[in-house]
């Protein structure tokens, strides 16, 4: 096992133990993380979580509150919430592929399903919001010169629009990627 990937499993192995004692909201001691780590497919004793613990709590990322265990410290949350940026980034990109491939819109025939963007507004906004959206659309910025306004009370995607509101549809460039995937060219969307 190269370095690099030895890193990346102790760095998971770190991350999911405190994931465990941010769940927890009360001291957690090792036997107990090691009953949940062990749920959640690591192959970790209670030995293994004590070294990891150690390691935490130098870092500063866990405070040892003596028999009862360890919780998570501030600096332990922020470390959970930045690690954790992956996970959802991940989660989108598969929402993102996820919307390409309910994509249906056939360019023979101008029809089928495509993935739209709704902003909501309130209604005294609508004036100012169509002239922001008519700029973008007259400088090339816009996918399609299409909008459909969308009135207070109606339901469109699983989206309601709330009273004295406007929602404002626009169709999402993902659907440039359903057309180019549905005619059988690859398309893989990449966070850089």
């Amino acid at each position: 096992m190269t370095a690099a990937i030895m890193d990346l499993t102790v760095q998971r192995k770190i991350i999911a133990i405190l994931k465990i004692i941010h769940e927890s909201h009360t001291p957690i001691g090792a036997r107990l993380i090691a009953d949940r780590m062990n749920s959640r497919g690591y192959g970790l004793g209670e030995r293994a979580i004590r070294y990891h613990l150690r390691i935490l709590d130098e870092r500063g990322l866990t405070k040892r509150l003596g028999y009862d265990g360890r919780i998570i410290t501030e600096l332990g949350i922020d470390e959970l919430n930045n690690a954790l940026v992956g996970d959802r980034i991940g989660f989108i990109i598969t929402k993102i592929e996820r919307c390409m491939l309910d994509t249906t819109f056939d360019l023979r025939t101008g029809q089928g399903h495509v993935i739209i963007n709704i902003s909501i507004i309130d209604k005294n906004d609508l004036d100012k919001a169509m002239e922001v959206l008519k700029q973008v659309i007259h400088n090339g910025y816009s996918f399609s010169p299409y909008i459909k306004l969308i009135d207070e009370g109606s339901v469109t995607s699983d989206i309601e629009i709330p009273e004295g509101k406007t929602g404002i549809a626009t169709m999402c460039s993902i659907t440039v990627d359903g057309i180019l995937l549905n005619n059988g060219i690859p398309v893989h969307p990449k966070r850089s």
